[in-house]
């Protein structure tokens, strides 16, 4: 549940519902987490727009959650198989040359 701080700060429930707020979640892990885990306790009694993993020594997390905040996220949906997906990696090596993050 929302502690009383979170709840002060989201207007009484802490739930994210509050008129005109958008919420999103930031969970740091300590040093050494290999993957994240245990969300689904943190996200049910909260609406949240998103909730993003920061594992405290790891820069790329930080960078990812820097990018949403500043409004310059982006993402790649690629779908097919076969040809199609063959026809993908000149696409993602593209970005990749061109200095996209990939996280």
């Amino acid at each position: 549940m929302p502690g009383a701080t979170e709840r002060a700060l989201l207007g009484g429930s802490g739930d994210g519902d509050a008129a005109g707020v958008t919420t999103s979640l930031v969970l740091i892990h300590p040093p050494g987490t290999p993957l994240p885990s245990g969300t689904k306790r943190w996200l049910a009694p909260r609406r949240l727009v998103r909730h993003h993993h920061v594992r405290d020594e790891v820069e790329n997390d930080i960078e990812r959650v820097a990018r949403y905040v500043a409004g310059c996220a982006y993402g790649v949906a690629l779908s097919g198989g076969g040809a199609r997906g063959f026809a993908h990696i000149g696409v993602l090596q593209a970005i990749e040359e061109a200095g996209v993050p990939s996280t």
